[in-house]
């Protein structure tokens, strides 16, 4: 049985998620049955939004991020997701390229297989990964839409609220009609906070979640 490493403290909390849904999808009765997870939660590398938008800190987060996915491989991690989609800008910067997972490549093939090119998808995300444009080139060949900038101003604080722990019922209410606003035929789910605001009985829309493809390929790929 392979080893996943997650690079994640971007922020802690989602990591925290992704964690406890990897463990979901590797139903064991003994834990030894289940696959080695090394987390290095590096909370402490300056933000990739503002490294992007203002070129603030980037080498050093770039070093930083490097410095963990050498750690996770040292320590055995066969696979390690990166537990940002913006972060993925600077993923062909770090080392081990064929260790580290390219989700945004991932949700491209899963998409490929549920919806034709040309389909309408609205992309919630950061100012980073729009400006950046990473969507639009992962998912060539389909519409990518972003809100507009009241929207993001608006997305930018649901995300603050999971990065903060400050997620309320009403929060996640404001969300799922944040969301069902939206337009196109799927809602795309381009931040790893945001999976964590969708309510137990949906959003009555149809959700792309790239953590729920980068996981399905790691139960194939690190099972036993």
């Amino acid at each position: 049985m392979r080893t996943i490493g997650i690079l994640g403290g971007m922020g802690s909390y989602a990591t925290c998620a992704i964690f406890q849904r990897l463990l979901d999808a590797f139903p064991a009765e003994k834990e030894w049955d289940r696959p080695r997870i090394l987390i290095d939660n590096n909370c402490a590398m300056p933000s990739r939004v503002r490294a992007i938008l203002y070129g603030e800190h980037e080498e050093r987060l770039v070093r930083e991020m490097s410095k963990s996915v050498e750690h996770l491989a040292a320590a055995g991690a066969d696979r390690t997701l990166l537990g940002c989609m913006t972060a993925h800008y600077f993923r062909p910067r770090l080392p081990h390229q064929d260790k580290v997972m390219d989700v945004l490549a991932e949700t491209r093939r899963e998409l490929a297989g549920h919806y034709s090119p040309g389909t309408g998808i609205s992309c919630l995300c950061t100012e980073g990964s729009v400006q950046t444009g990473i969507w639009e080139k992962a998912l060539l060949g389909y519409t990518v839409r972003y809100p507009d900038a009241e929207g993001m101003a608006q997305l930018r604080k649901f995300i603050e609220a999971v990065k903060q722990n400050r997620v309320t019922g009403e929060t996640r209410r404001a969300f799922s009609q944040f969301v069902k606003a939206q337009p196109g035929q799927c809602v795309l789910l381009g931040c790893t906070e945001l999976p964590l605001l969708v309510e137990n009985d949906g959003l009555e829309r149809e959700l792309v979640d790239p953590i729920a493809y980068a996981i399905q390929y790691l139960r194939k790929d690190c099972g036993t």
